[in-house]
């Protein structure tokens, strides 16, 4: 067994570490790595045995980029040296960046011949545990197109003059794009931004002007009336579409999306989207909170039995789940200890890309409703996000099980009344 090399100074201890038991040459093998560190504890490298199953038969999960993994690191300088480590034990940097906003540095390497992203991933957990390493997760979007129905405002006690209230504050968007040329947006003050690199294919924008135009949306014939009209919005665009694939995105442009918001001083940040827990998106949203931004996020539809989604789950995210006109939960709602309060969300009218609208269901199109509301809170008002769950909770109305409940949450949300917090 060899190990990497690596030029350090000082004198260095081999660790051989027992990874799992080894398995059958079909599936990779796994056998022991070499961990080399200096006589102070400090990590110099690691090698893998290079025995591992042709890359021509890796079948990676849809859920994260293939034969990727990411590493966070808490300066530049940390995720240099970081790297050096990883390059020396067979990966191969792809991209770094700093996050300034946020406060930490990321890294996305591939991962060597013939390891899949997974497998990278638990045996650097395993035998590294001090380094926060993921896979680089994908995200989807939690709506879909339905039929009609007109309530929403109705159910939330918003009131007619609440659209031309003034002090309304900045409001975080992470989405789609957002089609600033449609009607019910011509007069919308958004600023876009993007996180795609040039190349990439965009994702239709479809849902990320029916969600904003709920929050902001405006038209002459009252067809479109966003509960927020004289808010600004930055939405950033996050997700692509690969020809007869899902519309998605990935931790690693959620990652920066949130740094560019939190440098754009918004105050809360809606994030219509959800895919599984992950150390890099983690991290980020732990930052945003830091900086006493308040984030909202669709509770996820994967129906009654489905696992948690991120990052809704994340501990501080406000989950919001999706009611019909009769209160009854959404069908494909996913239920669980995290959710935290219900909004309309089944058959809502809003924009579609071009011209036109159209109705939409999903905790998607609930999470907005949330967010309106928590802007409203914090209208010229200075909150922790503590103080604004409180005020949420204050004029829920309470739905299902009395008090809080894995379906309901707290209950449906409601407008503060008037134009005073």
């Amino acid at each position: 067994m060899k190990t990497a090399n690596t030029t350090v100074s000082g004198q260095t201890e081999n660790l051989v570490v027992p990874v799992a038991p080894p398995a059958s040459r079909g599936s990779g093998s796994r056998l022991p790595a070499v961990i080399n560190r200096n006589p102070s504890g400090v990590l110099l490298s690691i090698a893998f045995q290079n025995n591992m199953i042709p890359a021509k038969t890796i079948n990676e999960n849809r859920g994260f980029s293939p034969r990727q993994v990411t590493l966070v690191s808490t300066s530049l300088q940390q995720a240099m040296a970081q790297a050096r480590i990883f390059t020396a034990s067979g990966f191969r940097i792809l991209r770094r960046r700093a996050l300034r906003n946020l406060g930490f540095v990321y890294s996305v390497f591939s991962t060597p011949k013939g390891m899949t992203s997974m497998e990278a991933k638990n045996r650097l957990q395993k035998q590294l545990p001090e380094l926060k390493v993921d896979v680089n997760h994908r995200y989807r979007l939690q709506g879909a197109s339905s039929s009609p129905r007109l309530y929403a405002a109705k159910v939330l006690g918003w009131q007619n003059e609440q659209t031309i209230c003034r002090k309304q504050v900045r409001i975080g968007l992470i989405d789609t794009g957002v089609d600033t040329d449609h009607p019910a947006l011509q007069k919308a003050h958004i600023t876009r931004l993007t996180v795609i690199p040039a190349g990439y294919p965009l994702a239709p924008l479809d849902h990320g002007t029916g969600v904003a135009a709920l929050m902001l949306g405006h038209s002459a014939d009252g067809y479109y009336r966003g509960v927020l009209q004289l808010a600004s919005m930055v939405a950033v665009s996050s997700f692509i579409k690969h020809p007869g694939q899902q519309i998605e995105t990935t931790a690693e442009w959620l990652a920066q999306a949130l740094d560019l918001l939190a440098g754009k001083q918004v105050r809360v940040i809606n994030m219509s989207l959800g895919g599984d827990r992950d150390q890099l998106l983690e991290r980020a949203i732990q930052a945003v909170h830091k900086q006493g931004i308040v984030v909202v996020a669709a509770a996820g539809n994967g129906g009654a039995g489905a696992t948690p989604v991120y990052p809704a789950a994340y501990s501080g995210v406000i989950a919001v789940t999706a009611v019909d006109a009769r209160l009854h939960i959404f069908r494909k709602a996913n239920q669980g200890a995290y959710v935290e309060f219900a909004a309309p969300g089944v058959d809502v009218w809003s924009a579609r890309a071009v011209k036109g609208g159209k109705y939409y269901s999903g905790t998607s199109f609930s999470a907005p409703f949330a967010t309106a509301v928590v802007a409203r809170i914090l209208q010229g008002r200075v909150l922790s996000i503590q103080e604004v769950r409180e005020q949420l909770r204050s004029r829920v109305r309470d739905l299902g099980a009395p008090g809080r409940d894995p379906v309901y949450g707290y209950g449906l949300i409601q407008f503060p009344p008037g134009c005073a917090s």
